[in-house]
């Protein structure tokens, strides 16, 4: 681009020269001579447009092209887009295993409380009918003796009325621990959710 704009500055030192010229010859032929050289002048110049115009698109799409290259290199490969696809996806599926297993916990929780507060109706019921020694309802007692083994607890049917009480046990460490609760001054609720508490550090113990 540089020589093209020299060569217009030359032509323009030279188009002074041949008005120069002119007044200097003004023969025929010296007239025939200038006017070949002017038209060849003009053909130079409209060359050197062209060649200038051709040189501006060059330039053009090499800038182009340098910028494409540019963003080829700053965007991320492949195998770096895949590997940030699966950490998000690895990601994703822990969330969602956390809270499967948080669902889980909640509901073992319900049952569980919910099982308690059935055994305490199985015991104030066996208590009215006295089967510590003779079951009539062979139901009931398959049911306190289910959750007797879910839970650990061995009931004590001994106890006078308004008491509920036995011990739990921890197969892990051999262990009994005896328990004894006042279910005239606790809600069955309450009595539920501490039978609960006692269940859930025994299991605590034993993992």
């Amino acid at each position: 681009v540089q020589k093209i704009f020299t060569k217009m500055a030359e032509f323009k030192d030279a188009n002074i020269i041949l008005h120069e010229l002119e007044q200097l010859f003004n023969r025929d032929d010296d007239i025939k001579d200038i006017l070949d050289i002017r038209k060849m002048q003009s053909e130079i110049e409209a060359q050197c447009a062209a060649h200038l115009k051709s040189t501006k698109e060059i330039i053009r799409v090499l800038a182009e092209q340098v910028a494409e290259k540019e963003a080829e290199i700053k965007a991320p490969t492949q195998a770096e887009h895949l590997a940030k696809i699966k950490s998000l996806t690895n990601k994703e599926n822990l969330i969602q295993q956390t809270e499967s297993i948080s669902r889980n916990i909640d509901i073992k929780r319900q049952n569980i409380t919910k099982m308690a507060a059935t055994a305490i109706n199985l015991k104030e019921r066996a208590a009215e009918f006295n089967i510590s020694t003779d079951m009539a309802d062979s139901r009931t007692a398959y049911a306190i003796s289910l959750y007797a083994k879910i839970s650990n607890i061995t009931w004590d049917y001994s106890l006078p009325e308004g008491k509920l009480g036995g011990c739990i046990g921890n197969e892990c460490i051999k262990e009994l621990k005896n328990f004894e609760m006042d279910t005239q001054n606790k809600s069955a609720f309450e009595v539920a959710n501490s039978l609960w508490d006692m269940i859930e550090q025994n299991q605590m113990q034993e993992a």
